[in-house]
């Protein structure tokens, strides 16, 4: 889900897991802000534990604050 609330469905064939059966990685980019990712919403793997599969952004906008090299202690 975006921050302006819409949403999008990325699927990523099988196939990936043939380069390693136990791990895998994907990278996507967005041309929005993302504020939560479901995986397999639909239920279509055979994953025994869907209690890790929803990421959401956590922390306010500005709660992180980036200082230059030059004017820290």
């Amino acid at each position: 889900i975006y921050a302006d609330g819409t949403k999008e469905i990325d699927r990523i064939p099988a196939q990936i897991w043939r380069l390693n059966e136990k791990v895998i990685s994907k990278a996507f980019m967005k041309p929005k802000e993302v504020i939560s990712i479901q995986i397999d919403p639909y239920k279509e793997t055979a994953d025994i534990d869907g209690s890790n599969n929803k990421w959401l952004k956590t922390g306010l906008p500005g709660s992180l604050k980036i200082v230059p090299d030059h004017m820290q202690n």
